[in-house]
């Protein structure tokens, strides 16, 4: 059996990712995605963790499909 290949960037993604990897995926800038988070208006769930944000990635698949989850 093989396994099925994908470009999907969330198919394989971990329950979070960094915002560089989110802001990829959204289409914006790493710095414009920081600046929303700092702003609290960045559209999906994101945990910080010391200075680390990390952004939820299911949360991110449900803004993408559409659906509010934040």
């Amino acid at each position: 059996m093989t396994a099925a290949i994908t470009t999907d960037p969330l198919a394989q993604a971990d329950t979070t990712m960094t915002v560089r990897e989110a802001a990829k995926i959204l289409g914006i800038s790493h710095q414009t995605a920081y600046n929303l988070i700092n702003a609290g208006t960045f559209p999906v769930r994101v945990l910080k963790l010391g200075r680390v944000h990390r952004v939820v990635t299911a949360s991110l698949r449900a803004y993408i499909n559409g659906q509010d989850e934040k």
